[in-house]
């Protein structure tokens, strides 16, 4: 009998996304609630709750039209229904990890608001909506209303959005595109651009705008109101319905498969010019959950101020870029949206100053008629972010979260137990670390079943972090898993609270 030891002590190659089978990256890792930090560390991050922002007791329920982060406060556009009232939900102070919950305000709007916000970044007012009549308004974050125009009554438009020094207004019944003077303020029915089909979403880029159509995608290059340049870059043939949501980084644009209505196929797809691939897949335990219970806008695609991508699913689940082509999974059970409403959840929009330490979502409760809103903590640099007071926090309080992470699976030459585990982790001082070590023996040769199923083996110890550790020196535990059952191979598991895991050692015995 031979002892060897199995090591795991570099956790940057990221979690994986997509099926185990094609592509698994060295030191990939499966988790849930946990992110990898730049030294190749593990910690646990969880979601946040931050706020019960509304309750709506007259009505049955709520549409989130738009959702924008400008430093660390939200401003969350909502519709509620069946269309008496719509509110902008000025949330301030998202970034701090006490305090929770944070007092919201509500500022009602004129008008039952239509579609998506205009985000201007430049001048004050900052937001400008199209409502139901068709009258378009500008709002500031203190909540000043102002009239802008209403020249474009009752022309089917709902969505307004900002390309270069103009407003845009445009809607999916209308084959329009239309849009403002450079004072934002003047709007004309002469002033418009006619595609061949009905405008589903625009995209502004540096360079151009994408215009996506039921007919097919389009780029427009030039100046709006002066020379432009309309060119066919996808065929209608492939336009996805996930475009509708379409998001940009640079020059690239990310979408789903589906958005409104199907069965997502769990993957998020990158257009590239006219050429159109597969960029990341999901887990698809996750997509079928929430297909399952989540039939209208299964799914939303967003993208963070540093370019990176998340994708959040009704019910909770959500996969966030943490470097290119790295994922953390996050998990909010308390997600509980309408099946059959559309617009119940939204991630925020990076505005001006947002951070990239965390992202935040808005939830519609069925249930209650409560408007949730979650930090989702994913890209955090230690224990606690000193900068802007990111504590990872867990349900709303400041109670830590909880992770759990699966690492890469061994196998072994000759049938082997695994004798005991070694766990090296920081934890911070006056904070009790939580840590349970497990193994899932595969291909055992002592056990009969009909599948040769694994069986688990967990191993829990009490914790003390004492003064040596109050300049965060590392710690060092041993379980005694000490499984009796041989196999040649094995998966270890981790379950952690207030500690950042650093090394996990197996020895083994064949």
């Amino acid at each position: 009998m031979a002892s060897f030891q199995i090591t795991y002590d570099d956790f940057s190659g990221g979690q994986y996304m997509g099926p185990r089978s094609t592509n698994q990256p060295k030191n990939t890792w499966f988790g849930e609630n946990v992110t990898a930090l730049p030294n190749g560390q593990l910690i646990p991050v969880g979601s946040k709750l931050v706020s019960t922002v509304t309750k709506v007791s007259s009505t049955a329920s709520a549409a989130i039209r738009d959702f924008i982060l400008i430093g660390d406060t939200s401003f969350m556009f909502v519709s509620y229904l069946p269309g008496s009232t719509s509110r902008m939900t000025k949330t301030p102070s998202i970034a701090s990890g006490t305090g929770f919950p944070i007092t919201s305000v509500n500022y009602t709007l004129t008008g039952i608001i239509a579609g998506k916000v205009a985000y201007d970044p430049s001048n004050s007012p900052n937001f400008y909506y199209i409502n139901t009549t068709g009258n378009i308004y500008s709002i500031t974050q203190g909540g000043s209303l102002t009239l802008v125009s209403a020249a474009l009554l009752s022309l089917g438009l709902t969505n307004m959005a900002m390309y270069g020094y103009r407003l845009l207004a445009y809607g999916s019944s209308s084959k329009r595109l239309y849009y403002s003077d450079t004072t934002l303020s003047t709007w004309s029915t002469a002033n418009y651009y006619e595609f061949t089909g009905n405008i589903l979403n625009v995209i502004p880029r540096t360079n151009d705008l994408i215009v996506v159509c039921d007919t097919g995608v389009y780029s427009v290059v030039g100046v709006l109101g002066s020379s432009i340049t309309i060119q066919l870059i996808v065929p209608g043939v492939n336009v996805s319905e996930g475009m509708v949501d379409a998001t940009v980084v640079n020059r690239n644009i990310y979408y789903l498969d589906q958005q409104l209505t199907g069965a997502p196929d769990g993957r998020i797809y990158g257009l590239n010019g006219s050429s159109s691939q597969p960029v990341a897949t999901m887990d698809l335990n996750d997509v079928n959950t929430a297909q399952a219970e989540s039939i209208i806008e299964a799914f939303r695609l967003s993208v963070l101020n540093d370019g990176k991508l998340v994708t959040m699913s009704k019910v909770g689940y959500a996969y966030v870029e943490t470097i290119s082509d790295t994922w953390a999974r996050l998990n909010n059970t308390e997600a509980n949206s309408s099946s059959t409403i559309a617009k119940q959840h939204q991630v925020a929009t990076p505005g001006t100053n947002s951070y990239n330490e965390f992202f935040v979502a808005a939830f519609v409760d069925d249930t209650t008629n409560n408007i949730f809103i979650h930090r989702y903590i994913y890209n955090v640099t230690q224990i606690t972010n000193n900068d802007i007071n990111l504590q990872p926090g867990g349900s709303e309080g400041t109670s830590a979260p909880t992770g759990t992470v699966t690492l890469t699976e061994y196998w072994h030459s000759k049938p082997f137990t695994v004798k005991e585990a070694f766990v090296q982790f920081y934890a911070r001082p006056s904070y009790t670390p939580d840590i349970t070590v497990g193994i899932k023996p595969t291909g055992m040769v002592d056990v009969y079943s009909s599948y040769n199923g694994s069986v688990s083996v967990e191993a829990s110890e009490p914790l003390t972090v004492g003064t040596a550790n109050a300049n965060n020196a590392s710690i060092t535990q041993r379980y005694h898993v000490n499984n009796a059952a041989k196999g040649f191979g094995v998966t270890p598991y981790l379950t952690f609270t207030n500690a950042t895991i650093k090394r996990v050692i197996l020895n083994c015995e064949d």
